[in-house]
């Protein structure tokens, strides 16, 4: 582990497939300090369409980056092979500006039905994260973001 004012804990709700909700802290204090949403304005239609969805990250502007805004269109490419998963290999790509300025591409890559590793590039850093899925309804996450530890729980809170 880094330094604790460099170490961040984010838990993450995703409501049905559309929006998703996350807080954050750093440091370890005993609040939440940033927040953040992402909705997606048109669902992924698998084989077809990609998704495309908007966001907003540090929502109360309490980080140095301040507020950031975000359009993102993601895609699944089927992940066949000897042996296929059930998850497709999962690209995005979009632009921010304010607080998350330029564009960022990534990609999640299904290493077994329930473990993923991920990886985004936003121009400035290239940020990284493994994570863990047990089941549909939970993901434990632990990655390096802008050169800072961060752990998360998403939990669903209905099927998507």
């Amino acid at each position: 582990m880094g330094k604790p004012e460099r170490e961040r804990v984010l838990v993450n709700f995703r409501v049905g497939g559309l929006l998703e909700v996350q807080g954050a802290r750093t440091g370890f204090d005993n609040r939440l300090e940033v927040y953040g949403f992402q909705y997606s304005l048109y669902p992924e239609i698998p084989g077809y369409a990609p998704g495309i969805s908007v966001g907003v990250s540090d929502l109360f502007n309490r980080t140095a980056q301040g507020r950031g805004y975000f359009l993102a269109v993601s895609y699944g490419i089927a992940a066949l092979g000897q042996t296929p998963l059930d998850h497709d290999l999962r690209v995005h790509l979009g632009f921010g500006w304010e607080g998350m300025p330029g564009f960022f591409i990534g990609f999640d890559v299904p290493l077994t039905n329930q473990i993923f590793l991920r990886a985004e590039h936003t121009g400035s850093y290239i940020n990284a994260a493994l994570a863990w899925r047990p089941n549909n309804q939970v993901e434990l996450r632990g990655a390096v973001i802008q050169g800072s530890t961060n752990w998360s729980i998403m939990i669903r809170l209905w099927a998507e």
